[in-house]
């Protein structure tokens, strides 16, 4: 009869374990995932508005550049995200139709950074109009020149949610492990 009790308090031990261990490896994970989906979503990004950037900066203000864009407006889908393009001013010259001037105005220190040449990579925990948004900056240049800068975001609820199919995932893996 000792036996048995003892038995059964290793294996109470070790199906307690087994839960803290799933615990701390869901929340840890659901608290990484954020941060290094961000950064997966910028980083596939960046090629993108690199090209594009090159392109504009090749077509100048010719109707090649105007057809450029509004096949870009159309086909919003390739860039895998919504975009902006400025002047060197920082004005919006053209955007998706859903970039409305209160979403713009919130990524001025965006735009400033991009118009002194430096591409960037945000992650914004802040909400730009509700919205965290995860997102790249290329500067456009001609001739050596900073004409303008383009930019393309993501929604950050648009990347989660590939995330919460994996957390998931995670969990029901972890309760099929349980018994």
């Amino acid at each position: 009869m000792k036996r048995s009790v003892l038995l059964q308090k290793v294996f109470l031990v070790v199906i307690v374990a087994l839960l803290l261990a799933a615990l701390c490896t869901g929340a840890v994970y659901n608290v990484i995932s954020h941060t290094l989906f961000a950064g997966i979503k910028s980083t596939e990004l960046l090629p993108k508005a690199r090209v594009l950037s090159q392109l504009l900066a090749q077509e100048g203000d010719s109707k090649k550049a105007g057809a450029m864009l509004s096949f870009m407006r159309s086909h919003e889908e390739l860039l895998g995200g919504y975009f902006v393009i400025t002047d060197a001013d920082g004005q919006m010259m053209i955007g998706n139709d859903d970039i409305d001037a209160e979403i713009f105005s919130s990524m001025d220190n965006i735009v400033a950074r991009v118009l002194k040449g430096e591409e960037v990579s945000a992650y914004s925990t802040q909400t730009v109009a509700n919205i965290q948004i995860v997102g790249v900056g290329v500067p456009v240049t001609r001739e050596g020149a900073i004409c303008g800068a383009l930019l393309i975001f993501v929604p950050l609820y648009e990347t989660m949610a590939a995330v919460r199919g994996l957390n998931s995932a995670l969990l029901i893996s972890i309760l099929i492990i349980m018994p």
